[in-house]
């Protein structure tokens, strides 16, 4: 009788034991599935997310090739010259805020303090000394420029000036600490749009290599 009550004791506590690990067996295999499930659902969105962004990306690539956000440029603005080569051209867009006189300027730059530098530019600008015709007594380098004005308000473009230019006639007009500046042309402008055009018509090898600027700003008239 001891012996029987002893197997039985001994089956009882066997039997919730298995149990036991049956059932947390049973919860792991749940909590695992729902995980799995859950990881399932993360990378469907993960790849629906990384869709909409490749569409949204494409989108707004395609509306900023149609459509040209970068701003105008305002006066006072420079544009580099490289009238060593013939046939070169440059462009700018701008706006006018302040209906104006403007003038259209080569610069002839150096390094502030740099004498050398400065005797360099006023060589290829020429002599500060006017003749009585009022070209400069000694010619700079020889090139010329074609300068062109486009109004482009409103969708449309028309031409508003065009000046064909032999730099080394026109006299030095006014120097600073780092440049000798030529003024090519002046134009009254009102509010609106406009393009500029410089392209290089003849060209002159001693430029190579030398800072030349084309500056469009308020011209100066003094008092």
């Amino acid at each position: 009788m001891p012996f029987l009550a002893q197997m039985c004791e001994r089956r009882h506590s066997i039997v919730p034991a298995s149990a036991m690990c049956c059932v947390l067996f049973c919860r792991a295999q749940i909590h695992q599935r729902r995980k799995s499930k859950m990881s399932e659902i993360l990378l469907r969105r993960s790849s629906v997310g990384y869709v909409l962004g490749g569409v949204i990306l494409m989108l707004s690539l395609a509306v900023g090739g149609c459509t040209d956000q970068s701003p105008r440029l305002i006066p006072p603005f420079s544009a580099h010259l490289n009238p060593s080569e013939a046939n070169g051209q440059v462009e700018r867009e701008f706006s006018i805020k302040e209906p104006a006189l403007y003038a259209f300027c080569v610069a002839f730059k150096y390094r502030e303090g740099d004498a050398a530098g400065r005797s360099s530019a006023l060589k290829l600008a020429g002599s500060l000394r006017r003749d009585v015709t009022n070209r400069p007594v000694t010619q700079g380098a020889k090139f010329s420029l074609r300068i062109t004005v486009f109004k482009t308000d409103h969708g449309a473009s028309s031409q508003l000036f065009e000046r064909d230019i032999n730099v080394e006639e026109v006299p030095v007009s006014s120097w600073g600490a780092d440049a000798f500046y030529k003024e090519i042309a002046a134009l009254r402008l009102d509010r609106g749009n406009y393009q500029l055009r410089v392209d290089t018509l003849r060209a002159t090898p001693e430029t190579k290599d030398f800072p030349i600027d084309f500056i469009t700003q308020i011209a100066y008239r003094g008092k």
